[in-house]
Order: structure tokens, then C-alpha cells, then sequence
């Protein structure tokens, strides 16, 4: 999921979105701060996770709870690689069959 993932990176990365990779292992927090404000929880920010799935997220702007949050965040990428669009254009062949492939996959469910 990581690589189809990669394969979608190109136009963030033009636009100046920074991009992290956890290193440890994959990651499946979904956490959003923004400001003093927190939304935490199991969905994805997709159509799916909002209509399908019986997900949940909770949004606080409670200060404990978002500096926590924030703390976690700043171990978490201390820990993370940042992926550079010059290193995003010059991975292997073989890495963008792979994006290409889970892409296809992705498409047909």
C-alpha cells in the first residue's frame, strides 16, 4: 500500500507539500491538528470512510489533548524519512511497476 501510495506523491511534492515516511513500521494513525484544534480517530479522509464504513473520529480542541497529539506527532517524524520530489523522480523502474500495478489493483475494487 506504501508504494501504490508513492505513485501519487508527485504532485503533492510540486506543489510543496512536504512528505514524511514512518520508518519503524507503517503507520495508521489518522490524526489532523490544525492550530489548537484536533480530529483523531479510525477514518480515512475519503467518500468511503465518511458514507461506507462505520468509522469514527472525534474532534476536540481540548489543549491537554492536542498538545499531546502535537507531542506524539513531533516523535513520529523524528522518526520518519522525508521523501524529496528529486529522490520521488528518481526512484527505480521497478518501484513505479510496482506504484503502476497497486494502482491497477486499487482501481478494480
Amino acid at each position: 500500500m506504501r508504494r501504490t501510495g508513492q505513485r501519487r506523491y508527485g504532485r503533492l511534492l510540486q506543489a510543496g507539500v512536504r512528505v514524511f515516511e514512518y520508518q519503524p513500521t507503517m503507520l495508521h494513525a489518522k490524526v489532523l491538528l490544525v492550530d489548537s484544534w484536533a480530529n483523531v480517530g479510525s477514518a480515512n479522509f475519503d467518500h468511503r470512510s465518511f458514507v461506507l464504513d462505520s468509522e469514527l473520529s472525534l474532534c476536540t480542541a481540548d489543549t491537554a489533548v492536542v498538545g499531546a497529539l502535537a507531542e506524539q506527532f513531533c516523535e513520529d517524524v523524528a522518526t520518519a524519512e522525508e521523501l524529496t520530489l528529486e529522490r520521488w523522480r528518481s526512484r527505480p523502474m521497478r518501484a513505479r511497476a510496482t506504484e503502476l500495478a497497486g494502482e491497477l489493483l486499487r482501481q478494480s475494487f
